[in-house]
């Protein structure tokens, strides 16, 4: 028969490889509960960047969209109308192919409503895309749209920018249309008197700063309502990889920074141009 000593030690082991059973079974326990939140942590990331990209996707369609029913309203607003009139004056002439001075006349009608079809055409496309914008680049682009502001415009601008930015022509056409939009709001929403606008590098970082003093608006009834506008400016900073901030209180302006990797060596920081307006 066994010792009580034997028997104890006998116990002692079985106890022990149990409890080291238990542990071996409470550790693949763990692990195997570990690695499926990791999935569902994974998965849940996948389908958080899955709706992000949808969610852009429609965004930049929407823009488009948008885009596509501003340029069929201008031309159907600034066109449609004056091209009936002119086959309207064509026809005229023609009735009055007897009469050389009636004839002068309608001539000289249709061609000044031509020369405003040609002037509204040159507006239209401007819009869409400044002439020259890829040989002038974005400075002399934003500065030409300063110009026919301040020939329209009762506001002052001040326009202060780096020697040296040169980006990509994707990059500085969506720069170029972030500052338009911006102007835009400000013109047609904000009642400012003056528009600043700041284009600087600082070391690997290129930071574009539009801000004005009108009455702003409250931030928060904006995203609730998601407001195009705001939508359209975050959609275009995504496409250039840029980070953007969107910041404004009531009767205390607006004011929106956005910031990107510059793709060049690093530039030397000169003294900023200073490119200003001011409508009297």
């Amino acid at each position: 028969m066994e010792s009580a000593e034997e028997y104890e030690i006998k116990l002692l082991i079985i106890t022990g490889m149990f409890g080291m059973f238990l542990l071996a079974v409470s550790f693949i326990t763990f692990l195997i509960f570990y690695q499926k939140r990791i999935m569902k942590q994974q998965l849940k990331l996948q389908q958080l960047e899955l709706e992000h990209k949808e969610e852009l996707l429609r965004n930049s369609i929407n823009t488009l969209e948008k885009e596509r029913k501003r340029i069929a309203r201008d031309l159907h607003d600034n066109f449609g109308v004056s091209l009936s009139v002119v086959k309207l004056y064509l026809y005229d002439v023609l009735k009055k192919k007897s009469n050389p001075v009636l004839i002068d006349e309608s001539i000289g009608n249709t061609n000044e409503l031509l020369d405003d079809i040609i002037e509204k055409l040159r507006h239209t496309a401007h819009h869409l895309l400044p002439p020259e914008f890829s040989k002038i680049g974005l400075i002399d682009s934003i500065e030409q749209l300063l110009e026919k502001i301040e020939q329209t415009e009762d506001i002052e601008i001040d326009f202060h920018y780096s020697d040296k930015i040169n980006f990509d022509f994707n990059t500085d056409l969506s720069i170029y249309r972030i500052v338009q939009e911006c102007i835009n709001n400000t013109l047609k929403h904000a009642h400012a008197t003056l528009i600043s606008i700041n284009i600087y590098v600082l070391k690997d970082r290129a930071y574009i700063k539009i801000q004005d003093n009108g009455q702003g608006f409250d931030r928060k009834q904006l995203d609730n309502g998601k407001s195009m506008g705001l939508q359209n400016l975050e959609n275009r900073a995504r496409m250039i990889k840029a980070d953007i901030s969107i910041k404004s209180k009531k009767e205390k302006g607006t004011c929106v920074e956005l910031s990107l990797n510059y793709p060049t060596k690093p530039v030397s920081h000169e003294t900023p141009k200073q490119y200003q307006h001011h409508h009297s």
